[in-house]
């Protein structure tokens, strides 16, 4: 078990299949955990029917039941191999069994709808959880909100989740929350204080951190916060960083992460103001969930010239994220396993390599630089990385998915890759907007640069 279970975590499907069908050779028979590895393997690999064979043919024939277990796995393999019709048919032979339904079943079955847009059929997974007194988190409903946006509009998503936020804030109040939103006193003392900042984060820059700048406040909602996030720093120690700092100011306010930044990354990030499963938790987390986030990036690729000035188009392929251990995962094009991902661009300035490198650029095929201005519609791992690179025109500053040393601009020392702006709807409905300029290091580089004429 433990050896097909490696297998399973290790993304080696075939070895973990060839594993279970050795144990009656070994004398051994397989137990739940076995075949609940297997198919788990199968699932994360896509094979979606190798784990139908598992669930409906091969735990049949051996004393061992379906458990919940089993019938989460192969409904979430049919909803990654796009069989939403086979997930949902799933899902409807488990109600007529005595196994009861959890939160991850339904995740699978909501999933499985935002893919084909059945925005009915996730109406009817959401009802039915109601009536099993389970309350669908911020994903679950942004699941739904994402198939009745595609089969309608942003609005219609929108009243879907207004309906679940009462049900949300009902949840929450019978626990102690903190407050949802900040005094504007407490704000302007924070974005003032800069040194007392830069002195309690001394000691992560001990540790190795290469960011040198604190996050900042932009400002905030009913609900939200949104911080200016420097690059050279994860997420979750941003985040930990500006709590000591209100705690320190004397505003104990718990902040929860619904989106993330990539370490090398700049820019708006949001946060929700609230313990965990807090009304403003669930709510962002849907509308992210939901794709009812306005995003928009600033980025510097290379490469041969994607047009003039205002050119615009997408990139549409599919992504999948290989965990390689640890916290440690890359973001590759897959047309068979990747997930839906669409990130739209335009051109909105051109330079020349600098004059020192240009040679070096022009035998690399690398005879441009541009500058965009990008709005991921979904939120796929390192999304905008890899759909840049997958069309041969990588981000400056890049050392996972860019040219690295072959780049022609190799004094650049970060990704040039920041997030300009956010847009979504606080938890009182109003519109919530924050931006952040461009970083001055990324600003000096721009300015050193000789524009191209069109």
């Amino acid at each position: 078990n433990a050896a097909i279970s490696a297998c399973e975590k290790g993304g080696q499907w075939p070895w973990a299949l060839g594993l279970l069908a050795k144990l009656p050779e070994k004398r051994e028979a397989a137990d739940e955990i076995s075949f609940n590895a297997a198919i788990s393997a199968c699932e994360k690999a896509g094979r979606w029917a190798l784990a139908l064979g598992l669930l409906q043919h091969a735990m049949p024939r051996t004393p061992v039941a379906q458990g919940i277990i089993s019938y989460n796995a192969a409904i979430s393999a049919c909803e990654k191999g796009n069989c939403w019709q086979m997930a949902l048919l799933l899902f409807h032979d488990l109600l007529k069994t005595r196994l009861v339904p959890n939160e991850i079943t339904y995740i699978a079955a909501n999933s499985a709808c935002e893919k084909s847009s059945a925005w009915e059929v996730a109406l009817t997974l959401l009802e039915d959880m109601l009536q099993r007194n389970l309350v669908p988190n911020g994903r679950h409903a942004g699941s739904a909100a994402s198939a009745v946006r595609k089969a309608q509009d942003d609005e219609a998503a929108f009243q879907l989740l207004v309906a679940l936020l009462g049900l949300w804030e009902q949840k929450a109040a019978s626990s102690t929350a903190l407050p949802s939103v900040i005094g504007k006193t407490a704000i302007a003392e924070i974005l003032t204080d800069v040194e007392t900042a830069e002195a309690e984060c001394y000691g992560a820059l001990r540790a190795g951190v290469i960011a040198k700048d604190p996050a900042e406040v932009i400002c905030q909602g009913e609900g939200v916060l949104a911080i200016s996030k420097p690059a050279g720093i994860t997420t979750e120690m941003c985040v930990r960083q500006l709590k000591q700092r209100l705690a320190q100011d004397g505003i104990p306010v718990d902040l929860r992460i619904v989106s993330r930044l990539d370490h090398p990354t700049s820019g708006v990030l949001p946060v929700a103001v609230g313990p965990e499963g807090s009304a403003a938790e669930n709510w962002l987390q849907a509308q992210f969930a939901g794709r009812l986030v306005q995003k928009e990036y600033i980025c510097l690729c290379e490469g041969p010239s994607l047009g003039a000035v205002g050119f615009a188009d997408a990139v549409r392929t599919p992504l999948l994220t290989v965990d390689l251990g640890g916290q440690a995962c890359r973001t590759e094009v897959s047309l068979e396993l990747g997930r839906e991902a669409c990130t739209r661009y335009e051109v909105t300035a051109r330079f020349q390599p600098p004059s020192t490198e240009r040679e070096l650029a022009s035998l690399a095929g690398q005879d441009e630089l541009a500058l965009l201005l990008v709005k991921p519609l979904t939120g796929r791992t390192h999304q905008i990385r890899v759909h840049l690179a997958s069309i041969g025109r990588p981000l400056v500053g890049d050392l996972t998915y860019g040219a690295k040393r072959a780049s022609s601009v190799s004094s650049c020392t970060r990704l040039f890759l920041h997030c300009a702006r956010i847009g979504l709807r606080d938890l009182a409905g109003n519109d919530f907007t924050a931006a952040a300029t461009l970083p001055k290091e990324l600003a000096s580089l721009l300015a050193s640069l000789e524009p191209l004429r069109d």
